[in-house]
This record gives C-alpha cells, sequence and structure tokens, in this order.
C-alpha cells in the first residue's frame, strides 16, 4: 500500500474487550497498531473507554497507562454507575461517535 494513505484508528475500547472475551482471545494492540502503520501513514490512534474515577484500583488502568506510552491517544470517560454494575449510558456511545467523526475531519 502507498505510504500517502493516511489512516486514523478509532478503538471502542469496551466493546473490543467483550468480543475478544466472548471468542476467547487476546488483543495484541502492538501488532494491531503496527499492522495499521504498514498500511499507510498511521497519523493517530484512539482508545475509547469508560472509567470508574473514584476507585482505588481499576483493572483496565494497566492497559491504559500502556497504550498511552505505546502510541495510542488514550480517550477516557467516567463510567456511571448502575445497580448492576458500572456501565455506558446510550449517550456516552453517541458521545464517542461524535468526537471520533470530528478528529477524522481534522485527520
Amino acid at each position: 500500500m502507498s505510504s500517502s494513505n493516511r489512516i486514523a484508528l478509532f478503538i471502542d475500547g469496551a466493546n473490543l474487550y467483550a468480543t475478544a472475551k466472548a471468542l476467547g482471545f487476546d488483543i495484541d494492540y502492538k501488532r494491531l497498531l503496527t499492522d495499521f502503520q504498514n498500511r499507510g501513514t498511521a497519523v493517530r490512534a484512539f482508545y475509547y473507554t469508560a472509567i470508574i474515577e473514584d476507585q482505588e484500583y481499576s483493572s483496565i488502568r494497566p492497559l491504559i497507562d500502556w497504550l498511552d506510552y505505546n502510541g495510542y491517544k488514550v480517550v477516557t470517560k467516567p463510567a456511571k454507575e448502575f445497580t448492576d454494575g458500572p456501565s455506558f449510558s446510550s449517550s456516552s456511545g453517541l458521545e464517542f461517535v461524535g468526537e471520533s467523526g470530528r478528529r477524522c475531519y481534522r485527520v
């Protein structure tokens, strides 16, 4: 592929994680980013996720830190707490879509 192809990668972290878990495999984020860099000029790689801000420890924090250190732009949003556990509201998903659309236009 031509290196003049500009690529922006937008990852919905919660859905990618749930899908990978359901299918029984792990995502190699370094390889994923390298693969897209080999297809063209990877301008940016975004990883969107929700986090519970007032938790002392979050199991996703090590991944977020690793992604941020290794070339991803991590975009977080506070998760809303419901009686059956933390979750996105549907408006949060729409906000992520809208933001990624605006970012894509600028890339």
